[in-house]
């Protein structure tokens, strides 16, 4: 592990490992539970990145602090390395809650064969409630199906006599 703009190195690993990397971007210094269990504080703009339960990086400043966090980027200079990450969880350090992204819909709802077709992104293995209303105006949403999403996305097949049937994915699922 190695802070680039303070070019100071600090943990060499090797092997699978857990990475908690505490990133605060919020305006004011944050305190959270460290995976060790401490109560650690990280400066805006900054973040701590720990390797199981030791610290890897302590405070490592952001390149620049008006940078949206929407990308991530991992160099190797010197030769060729393979990363592998799975199973992600970014949960609110204030509160500990998992935060998941909200599902969004990327085709439908379309009429085929008598069906309303519905698709969703959402977080793989992550539950969904779908709800249904046959109109806007006013909206009379109910519970339709639970979907659990597969590889990024789920879908709805509805069988209808309304083409005009909404629906909406609602997390967390009920």
């Amino acid at each position: 592990m190695r802070d680039i703009n303070a070019g100071k190195n600090w943990l060499t690993n090797s092997g699978t490992q857990t990475i908690t990397w505490v990133i605060n971007n919020s305006g004011s210094p944050l305190t959270y539970t460290a995976p060790n269990g401490s109560s650690e504080t990280v400066t805006n703009d900054a973040s701590d990145l720990w390797v199981g339960t030791t610290r890897a990086i302590d405070d490592m400043a952001a390149t620049s602090g008006s940078n949206a966090l929407a990308n991530f980027k991992f160099a190797i200079s010197g030769g060729s390395e393979t990363i592998t990450m799975d199973n992600f969880s970014i949960t609110d350090p204030t509160t500990s809650v998992v935060v998941v992204p909200q599902p969004a819909l990327t085709f439908g709802p379309m009429l085929t064969n008598g069906n309303l077709l519905a698709r969703f992104s959402g977080l793989s293995g992550t539950n969904y409630t779908i709800e249904a209303t046959p109109t806007l105006s006013p909206a009379s949403w109910f519970k339709f199906t639970n979907v659990t999403a597969t590889a990024g996305e789920f879908e709805v097949v509805a069988p209808t006599a309304n083409p005009s049937q909404l629906f909406r994915a609602v997390y967390p699922s009920y």
